[in-house]
């Protein structure tokens, strides 16, 4: 699933007498200020080391625990920085602020249910807070709650209608729940406030491939990459749009260059081992397959393929194993279980098999006529 988290963290400037001075500080707020001016020159080092100073001569000043969280988020620290979100929310529990900002990096960590509580404390304290209605959306939307994303993303766009983002978040909530034409609203909705906004033409192609209008989808991820031309996700996407259209060459080209920019991204190494796999280039397939499962090693599919390179190269006990697999990470994969019982009866386990071929055409009939043409072909070419 992909939406925009959209983590603003606010950047404390104290409104005292005390402006930043090129001087060596001397008390909590001149330190507090020039640390701002560090943050803002991107030396996060140095602002750390001042609100550090800060923080020492004024233990309760929540503006330097909060902006060096800020500082940490930004370093990578997000453990750091939540404790400093932490203290500052135990100093001063009724400014919405660190509220806020703990649930942006708890979000990040993927502890939505804690994010979703921050949020909401924030909003009890700011309740016209468009961004905590939209990332709290966010929280909703990672835990497969959209009807709940729906509405503060619904409640966000109330707030500030002029903002993209809200109608992108409710666009990509839409489309997960199946809800395409009141996605594709939204969607274009958020690309007409924000020409410029990639995720929002990513968002889109999408939703046009869902609906099959495939040309639809490449023009609209040909515009996302013409704005974020590194952009892995949507290089990966209109690699699959191409290979829909049997484009293979392209979709190739997409697949390879998607895995150069993000080589963690495990999907285009499963579709460019598809498209090998189909070329003949079986060793290059399964080498592919390997780096997919490695990645990822709870897709099926990627096991489901594997294995049907296996066979190809004649390692049928490797192919089983593959087969096995899936079948324990999705128990209604009916490929994985016809494509074993192949696997099976060609190591001579004809009981197996058949188990096996009952259990797949009961999970979907549409293989019966496909594999017992295959089955009948191997029983004559077998002399049976």
């Amino acid at each position: 699933m992909r939406f925009g988290s959209l983590i603003f963290l606010f950047l404390t400037a104290l409104t005292s007498q005390t402006a930043y001075s090129q001087n060596e500080p001397h008390n909590a707020l001149e330190y507090q200020n020039r640390g701002l001016h560090k943050q803002a020159s991107n030396d996060l080092d140095g602002a750390i080391a001042d609100y550090d100073k800060a923080i020492q001569l004024n233990p309760r000043l929540i503006e330097a625990y909060n902006n060096r969280a800020n500082a940490r988020m930004a370093k990578g620290d997000k453990e750091g920085a939540l404790a400093d979100y932490s203290k500052a929310i135990q100093v001063s529990p009724n400014e919405f602020m660190p509220y806020y900002n703990r649930a942006t990096g708890e979000l990040s960590l993927g502890e939505n249910d804690a994010a979703i509580a921050d949020f909401t404390k924030a909003l009890e304290i700011f309740p016209d807070f468009a961004m905590a209605y939209n990332n709290r959306g966010n929280g909703f939307q990672a835990k497969g709650d959209f009807d709940s994303a729906i509405k503060d993303y619904s409640k966000a766009i109330e707030l500030n209608p002029k903002s993209s983002i809200g109608y992108y978040n409710r666009s990509c909530a839409l489309r997960e729940k199946g809800e395409l034409e009141t996605a594709l609203s939204d969607s274009n909705k958020a690309i007409e406030l924000d020409p410029s906004f990639a995720d929002a033409f990513y968002n889109r192609a999408l939703i046009f491939e869902s609906q099959k209008f495939g040309d639809k989808a490449i023009e609209d991820l040909n515009r996302c990459l013409e704005i974020s031309a590194d952009n892995a996700e949507a290089l990966y996407a209109r690699g699959l749009a191409f290979q829909n259209k049997n484009e293979t060459k392209a979709a190739l080209r997409d697949f390879t260059r998607a895995i150069e920019v993000k080589p963690s991204l495990a999907g285009p190494y499963l579709a460019r081992g598809i498209i090998e796999k189909s070329i003949g280039e079986i060793s290059a397939a399964l080498l592919d397959y390997n780096k997919a499962i490695e990645l990822d090693p709870n897709d099926a599919v990627a096991y489901v393929n594997r294995g049907i390179a296996r066979q190809d190269k004649g390692d049928a006990k490797g192919a089983i194993s593959d087969y096995t697999q899936a079948i324990s990470l999705d128990p209604s994969s009916a490929t994985a279980y016809a494509n074993r019982g192949i696997s099976l009866l060609l190591i001579g386990k004809e009981d197996e098999a058949d188990k096996d071929f009952t259990r797949s055409f009961q999970l979907d009939p549409s293989l019966k006529p496909v594999f017992e043409k295959y089955l009948r072909k191997m029983k004559k070419y077998r002399g049976q």
